[in-house]
């Protein structure tokens, strides 16, 4: 019978077997995880094989939300394009419409506002998806967690309303619909601030509080040119949407990217490596198990 060694670090994963010498071709892969410097730790614990699903999803869903950041990313540069092109207010003589392409332009407006709000809302729920699926505890990515779900929901709702309104009728809610966008643009920089402080870990103070700094101006300065009286001012405040989106991409993506990456990391301690190592890990299932605690308090009272 193998003997059973306790890890080096005395770590709670459980014990690690030594594998019998294999004696026939049937023992292959016992002669692979022998001859391997770092067997595979065993355990009893039925909860860590729950656990190590659990990572394994969480993986692939934020690499599939990685991937749809990049298609939105895309989109953003698409929709730059198009904006640049769009000559439908000039005067030619092309069919009046929102459903015509005119003087040259690419793309009818029509065509363009359904896929511009659609894609906005897309992004909206990748974001909040990014969100639900990390396996890092909530208080790590923000202080305060509640306030973060309460801007995801508003980020959602509104970008699902502005899509619907220029879906149905674009000429009577193009104007509104624009507002709400612009306005909800404030709301995308908060989260992507939260992001961006997670994701910095306290390193790079100055940059992110300058990222921050034009997060905040940057939706305020879409109103300001929306609004004012210049001949192309929509098309300005879309090319500093579509700018800003790109930089929000960046953020998202890095953020789904790094919850891949510490599933990866836990998943790779608990099946090789020593447990205490995973300092993102400990961090983590402590403050979840504080975040349990006090909402065991809060339901007694």
């Amino acid at each position: 019978m193998a003997e059973k060694q306790p890890l080096t670090n005395g770590s709670s994963y459980g014990a690690t077997t030594k594998p019998p010498t294999p004696t026939g071709a049937h023992s292959m892969d016992l002669l692979r995880t022998s001859s391997s410097k770092n067997p595979i730790n065993t355990s009893s614990n039925v909860l860590l094989l729950y656990r190590m699903n659990e990572l394994q999803h969480l993986g692939r869903v934020n690499f599939g939300l990685a991937v749809g950041t990049l298609l939105y990313l895309a989109t953003n540069v698409v929709l730059f394009t198009f904006n640049a092109m769009d000559r439908n207010d000039d005067a030619c003589g092309d069919p009046e419409g929102i459903k015509y392409a005119r003087c040259g332009s690419p793309v009818s407006p029509l065509q363009f506002h359904i896929y511009e709000f659609w894609a906005g809302f897309l992004f909206a729920c990748i974001e909040a998806t990014s969100l639900i699926f990390t396996p890092r505890a909530l208080a790590t990515v923000s202080k305060r967690p509640g306030l973060l779900r309460t801007v995801l929901m508003f980020d959602i709702m509104s970008t699902f309303i502005a899509a619907i309104l220029v879906t149905f009728n674009l000429d009577v809610f193009e104007v509104p619909a624009h507002e709400i966008e612009f306005s909800n643009e404030l709301t995308l920089a908060l989260v992507n601030i939260i992001f961006l402080r997670s994701l910095a870990r306290g390193r790079g103070e100055k940059g992110v509080l300058v990222a921050s700094m034009v997060a905040i101006c940057a939706p305020l300065f879409q109103l300001a040119v929306y609004n004012s009286p210049l001949k192309y001012g929509e098309q300005y405040a879309h090319a500093v949407e579509f700018t800003f989106g790109a930089a929000n991409c960046f953020v998202t993506f890095w953020f789904c990217l790094d919850n891949w990456f510490v599933a990866e990391e836990e998943l790779r301690c608990i099946k090789y490596g020593d447990p205490v190592s995973c300092r993102h890990c400990i961090v983590s299932h402590s403050l979840k198990k504080a975040e349990l605690a006090t909402h065991r308090v809060n339901s007694l009272v």
